[in-house]
């Protein structure tokens, strides 16, 4: 498939995503990213129409710039910029949507500004760099994620023996982040330079502790929280169904000033002929779930990670 096919078919496969699902259009979804540009254009021959569009151009041009630098590091763009380039040539086809914030003419340099409110089709811009492969090869490693999750369940609880059983919802954390390439504490790394008292201090909400944990680890965010998983009534008389509910709440932490991030809950209750099972699906519904309402933009989307 030439570079032309390629581009139709993973833009399709993105277009197919979005409209399937209400949660994509959000500012600060998983799926987009919006930024705020500004762009400037030469007014030719006193047309100012076309200048304005040329300075809209020029900012949506600089967002996408500054969404692939995001994602590569400089010398990867370095060496790829003859295909990087023809990314940025199209830079109007990776756009959701904009809006004005601003836009003038300064009459004595003969010059259009603008700023905008441009939200972009982020994962298609790093599908398209995924398919050159230049995600794998990026030299930039982006900064450790650490995840102190307290889970209380009918099977899966870790509140007495952290070390050994690791949340049902942080699995699946570090498996979606993984794919990401975002780098996640080792559980083993972490038991070799934090004890079990510091651990029992982040779940009962000790900032400090928090801290600490972060720069022991070498982590820039910290993800801390519960995770609990319950079974309820019986459904009709004589069904073997039975209710279960989950409810996730997360706090996000920025190791070096201690400042909040972010938090978020999310709940979800689903029915099920077989207690194990129940609680397996139910955790995995939740961690989904506040996994592209919260997880992916503190750590993928957030320009300061």
């Amino acid at each position: 498939m030439n570079y032309l096919g390629r581009k139709i078919f993973i833009f399709a496969a993105v277009l197919f995503i979005f409209s399937n699902a209400s949660l994509l259009f959000a500012k600060n979804d998983y799926f987009l990213r919006t930024l705020e540009v500004g762009g400037i254009a030469t007014v030719e021959k006193n047309n100012q129409a076309e200048a304005r569009n040329m300075a809209v151009n020029n900012a949506v041009k600089k967002a996408v710039e500054k969404i692939i630098e995001s994602m590569v590091s400089p010398e990867i763009i370095v060496e790829n910029y003859s295909w990087i380039n023809d990314i940025y040539a199209n830079s109007r086809d990776y756009v959701h949507s904009f809006r004005f914030l601003s836009d003038s003419f300064d009459e004595e340099r003969n010059i259009y500004y603008v700023k905008l409110e441009i939200t972009l089709y982020s994962r298609y811009v790093k599908s398209l760099l995924s398919s050159q492969n230049l995600l794998q090869n990026n030299h930039f490693v982006r900064p450790k994620a650490l995840f102190i999750i307290r889970e209380l369940g009918l099977f899966s609880s870790n509140e007495h023996d952290f070390w050994e059983k690791i949340p049902v919802s942080e699995l699946l954390f570090l498996e979606k982040l993984r794919l990401e390439g975002i780098s996640v504490v080792d559980r083993d790394a972490l038991k070799d330079t934090v004890d079990i008292n510091l651990i029992q201090k982040i779940m009962k909400g000790d900032l400090q502790a928090v801290i600490q944990a972060g720069l022991m680890s070498g982590a820039k965010i910290v993800i801390t929280g519960n995770a609990v998983a319950r079974r309820r009534e019986e459904n009709l008389q004589g069904s073997s169904m039975a209710n279960y509910q989950a409810n996730i709440s997360l706090k996000a932490y920025h190791t070096e000033t201690g400042k909040i991030l972010g938090a978020r809950s999310e709940f979800i209750s689903l029915e099920s002929d077989d207690p194990l099972q129940g609680e397996l699906n139910v955790l995995k519904g939740v961690g989904e779930k506040i996994y592209k309402s919260f997880l992916a933009a503190i750590l993928i989307e957030n320009e300061n990670f």
